[in-house]
């Protein structure tokens, strides 16, 4: 019998009038009437009324999907410097001017510095800042620009304008550093003194132009290296006094100037300072690229041939410690800040590998 003829005959015995059958079966298909029908072949029927279903393996949703992270390599934040060079007659005076390009020279030739972005301007006559705006070399990526930045050294024949080239050539950082927020922008002022009878410059007007400086966001950095005589038949002892020096460079962010002995025979004494301010000056950051959060991201680290490691991320620099780790940075929201030991590691084996790592939950420290 159908189901069609079951129906009838419920219906003619005046039993309940539902449809044993499921919904959806056809009129040849057997059931029985005596079969409730959650037992029925097909489907179960939605719950009716206020009767409370019972969730099931079948019913429950989905687990979320694993996280798949997308990671980047790392771009560490470059560094750009822009010496600033006293060429005035005081500074021949010196036992070797052909020392202190000696020492440039070392230094724009060191393979070690490859990346590095280094303009040269020089101290004038001219009392008007926006005249040192110009520079004599314009920035260029080491080791390519080398050649063109010695070509610009000229003989020392030229005036000590030290305030007015101070503030032109910070005013063109400042703009170079907002521009081009991958990089940090330090200025390095090379000179033998403060005294300058022709635009009337002092160690205080000096001093307050780099503090400026340094307190704009994105701040640059002054260093200061004195030119000094010695060592030699003449000078055995330091000639230069450093005090005026010291103020600019204090207000300039980096504490002290720093003496550079220029020998009669070589400039490895200017050599050897750059250099170190060149790495002093180098920031210990990753860059992050536009739509990037510190928050969200992690920072891996795989030394040649070792598995990677996750850096964590804490609070602040004062939360460091000995720890490989990370930071955010309140005055350069755009990059990551890395505390001295990854700093060290990345530093020592840089042939290991960096990645920026987004899209699950982040090692943070709580």
């Amino acid at each position: 019998m159908g189901c069609g003829e079951a129906v009838h005959e419920l219906a003619s015995a005046g039993g309940p009038q539902r449809n044993p059958c499921p919904a959806g079966t056809d009129g040849d298909t057997e059931c029985s009437p005596d079969t409730p029908e959650g037992d029925a072949a097909g489907p179960e029927a939605p719950p009716t009324g206020g009767e409370a279903s019972t969730p099931d393996a079948a019913t429950e949703p989905p687990p979320p999907p694993a996280c798949t992270p997308t990671r980047r390599v790392a771009a560490r934040a470059g560094l750009t410097l822009h010496l600033l060079i006293d060429t005035s007659p005081s500074v021949a005076l010196q036992p070797a001017w052909g020392a202190v390009r000696a020492g440039l020279s070392t230094f724009l030739r060191d393979g070690a510095h490859a990346g590095l972005q280094v303009g040269i301007g020089y101290l004038g006559t001219s009392c008007t800042p926006s005249t040192y705006r110009s520079l004599a070399a314009p920035f260029g990526e080491l080791p390519g620009a080398a050649a063109m930045l010695e070509a610009s050294v000229p003989l020392p024949l030229t005036g000590k304008a030290l305030v007015p080239a101070l503030r032109g050539s910070l005013e063109l950082d400042l703009e170079i550093a907002a521009s081009d927020r991958t990089r940090d922008v330090a200025l390095v002022l090379i000179t033998d003194g403060v005294l300058d009878p022709l635009c009337g410059s002092t160690a205080p007007l000096a001093a307050a132009d780099v503090a400026a400086a340094w307190a704009a966001s994105p701040p640059v950095r002054t260093h200061v290296l004195g030119l000094g005589a010695g060592p030699s038949l003449l000078s055995p002892v330091d000639l230069l006094p450093l005090e005026p020096l010291d103020e600019v460079a204090a207000a300039g962010g980096t504490t002290r100037a720093r003496r550079v002995a220029v020998e009669l025979d070589s400039g490895a004494d200017l050599a050897r300072a750059l250099d170190e301010t060149a790495r002093a000056s180098l920031p210990c950051a990753i860059a992050l690229a536009p739509g990037e959060a510190p928050r969200d991201l992690d920072v891996t680290w795989t030394p040649l041939g070792a598995r990677a490691v996750t850096w964590p991320r804490v609070r602040s620099a004062a939360e460091c410690g000995d720890r490989a780790a990370v930071h955010a940075s309140d005055a350069r929201p755009d990059r990551l800040e890395l505390c001295p030991a990854a700093c060290e590691a990345w530093s020592g084996a840089p042939e290991g590998r960096v990645e920026v790592v987004r899209g699950c939950a982040s090692a943070s420290s709580n």
